[in-house]
């Protein structure tokens, strides 16, 4: 052991070694963002970010203008995408490129920040080589990849986020970064709202590293930042901010509580059940691996002696403002919201802060822990590691497609003494013998599997380290004696051993990151085919039929960016860009539409106005043919366009009315 130490200590040393490990790390991360850009089938939030967005930029609408399209986020979040839109060209690949740029802007603070913060060994330089490690926890989280490759707020926010961080975290920042750091903090709400407790955080970080002075100066500066956008874009911000804000405090707001109230009906689908809740968190979990567990871990080793008060400071700055979005994000998504799924996504704005505090504190951790910290260390680590074993099994994980084989091999049956092969399948004994259906043999069966391969890593990694250490209660002999006493005797156990078992696990998912049962499990908008090209395509194709100034009635699900590249002067309705998200049957026609809603009175209303009909053939209904088909309707389908994206029946049927030719 003395001599792999040895060994790793004089390779740490090797010039250059650590630059090489971190622009490999840097090409991995690049290589699977460009990638995933161009094979993650677009969704509605990305496809509304930059339609949206381009529609405020060249100035067909206002965000919040009544009338106009739904603005459910901050503007910030709509204006950014649109912009670069108009700097270039409309359209997804624009976006997607925008979002490759976010990424690797990302990935650089990461390592700017990373590298300041590691610091400097009494035997080197360990600075550079935590550059490298925190690139290759980022670079080998596909889960998180997958989000920042397309142009959704998650990957804008994180890389605003970094770069606050770039600027104000360490000693002696110079004045401009801290002001620049400031402002960057005070726009992050402006953006989504979601990040505005960062403002109070950083501010008061400020205070406590750089000083009365500097506080006071970023503080006017986040402020002004943080208010002129507000007055800017008033009084229909405060519409964002109304489900935060209890009615009887705000009276004055109440000509903007009806926006409020019509969005709140969108609740209306039911609670999401306890296993639901339960899984969507282990999905956040196995998602954000690092991130989550670098802060257990972090926390439960917290140091009794700094080598630097800066870091102390920078730990408790990381710990409160990643413990406050945590909760908040809990709350909001598996608590409030009855879309709980939303958990791992949510995460995807702020994990770097967990991965930042293991950077920050891990010079001094605290090896020896009392005994309450070891019952907590091994507690936790159990219930994570049962939770991912819950919750992974699917049919890309390895348990799953091995059981799969010999569920549908032939069984096995003994006559006259001879060992035979059935005519039936093994899944289909099990059926019949215990009613138990093939699908849930599969599920149940891949999670014991995964469960008992993970408690049982778990006891290994104990009793060896244990072993290592001099300890005899956890060998072979010992630890059958101990099995029935274990609870009371495990303070017997060294101390050093729960903190070794938690920086194992913690090195262990971070390296597993890439397989199915974490973050190589997210295959939300996988797509086999270019999906970038099979929006333009079917753009080029659609926009044959558009005239100049036509009016034009869109229906379906995820394929708002097709309607980009149809050219400024067609006219939408606006306020059907959201799809069913933003339907409310029953309610006040004036009302919804003016507060970016529709229901059925207003969609024939469409109907009857539009020139041009885009339909997604998926939610091409039977009303909805009933009304094309009608002789009054005088509509014919002229075309359809190629399968787009990979989704089942995402073409687009185009309708032109005759009157219209």
């Amino acid at each position: 052991m003395n001599k792999l130490i040895a060994r790793v200590k004089q390779l740490s040393q090797v010039p250059w070694l650590a630059e090489s490990l971190t622009i490999l790390g840097g090409i991995i991360y690049s290589l699977q963002i460009w990638i995933y850009a161009h094979t993650q089938d677009s969704v509605l939030d990305e496809g509304l970010f930059l339609l949206k967005g381009y529609l405020f930029t060249i100035g067909k609408y206002k965000p919040f203008q009544y009338y106009g399209p739904l603005t459910n986020k901050m503007p910030l979040a709509f204006l950014i995408p649109g912009y670069v839109q108009v700097l270039f060209q409309p359209g997804l690949r624009t976006g997607r490129y925008f979002a490759i740029f976010l990424a690797v802007l990302y990935l650089v603070g990461v390592w700017i920040v990373a590298q300041r913060l590691g610091g400097k060994s009494p035997r080197g330089d360990a600075s550079r080589w935590w550059g490298a490690g925190a690139v290759f926890m980022i670079a080998l989280n596909p889960a998180n990849l997958k989000l920042y490759s397309i142009m959704v707020s998650q990957g804008l926010v994180a890389t605003m986020l970094i770069w606050v961080l770039v600027l104000t975290l360490g000693e002696k920042r110079p004045w401009w970064q801290l002001v620049l750091g400031a402002c960057l903090a005070g726009l992050l709400p402006l953006t989504r709202v979601n990040m505005v407790i960062v403002i109070p955080f950083v501010l008061g970080y400020i205070f406590w590293e750089h000083g009365l002075w500097m506080g006071i100066l970023s503080s006017l500066v986040s402020t002004v930042t943080f208010v002129g956008g507000h007055v800017f874009f008033w009084p229909g911000i405060l519409s964002i901010w109304l489900p935060w804000i209890p009615a009887k405090l705000t009276p004055f707001l109440g000509t903007w509580y009806p926006d409020h109230n019509i969005g709140e009906l969108l609740l209306v689908g039911g609670r999401a059940s306890f296993r639901s809740r339960v899984m969507a968190f282990f999905e956040g979990v196995r998602h954000h691996f690092s991130a989550l567990v670098g802060a257990m871990v972090t926390w439960l080793l917290w140091p009794r002696k700094w080598s630097k008060p800066s870091r102390f400071r920078v730990a408790v700055f990381l710990s409160a403002l990643f413990a406050s979005l945590f909760v908040m994000h809990v709350w909001a998504a598996l608590i409030k919201s009855p879309s709980v799924f939303g958990f791992s996504v949510y995460l995807s704005f702020f994990e770097i802060l967990g991965i930042l505090l293991v950077v920050v504190s891990s010079k001094n951790w605290r090896w020896e822990l009392p005994f309450w910290r070891r019952y907590t260390a091994f507690g936790l680590m159990a219930i994570i590691i049962l939770g991912i074993g819950y919750t992974a099994a699917n049919k890309r994980t390895l348990p799953w497609i091995i059981l799969k084989w010999i569920l549908r091999h032939r069984a096995i049956r003994v006559d006259d003494g001879r060992i035979l092969l059935a005519p039936w399948q093994w899944w289909e004994v099990l059926e019949s013998k215990f009613g138990w259906p093939f699908l849930d043999v599969l599920s149940v069966s891949s999670q014991l599997i995964l469960i008992i391969l993970a408690v049982g890593i778990l006891v290994l990694a104990v009793k060896v380290l244990s072993q290592k250490s001099g300890a005899r209660l956890l060998k072979p002999r010992g630890f059958w004696r101990l099995r029935k006493s274990l609870p009371q005797n495990i303070d017997k156990i060294p101390k050093t051993i729960a903190s070794l078992s938690l920086v194992l696990m913690l090195i262990g998912g971070t390296l597993a990151s890439p397989l199915e049962v974490l973050g190589g499990g997210r295959h939300n908008f996988d797509c086999e085919r270019e999906t970038i090209t099979s929006y333009e395509e079917a753009a080029e194709h659609i926009s044959k039929y558009v005239q100049p100034g036509g009016s034009v009635y869109w229906s379906g699900g995820d394929t708002q960016s097709v309607l980009l590249e149809l050219g400024d002067d067609i006219e939408l309705f606006p306020q059907q860009l959201n799809s069913s998200f933003t339907y409310r049957p029953g309610y006040n026609t004036e009302l919804l539409a003016k507060y970016g809603y529709w229901n059925d009175e207003l969609n024939q209303q469409w109907l009857r106005e539009a020139d041009i009909l885009l339909i997604e053939e998926r939610v091409l209904g039977d009303w909805l043919l009933d009304y094309i088909n009608h002789p009054e309707s005088m509509l014919d389908e002229v075309t359809s366009t190629a399968p787009i994206g990979c989704r089942d029946g995402a073409n687009i049927k185009v309708y032109r009315r005759e009157a219209s030719e």
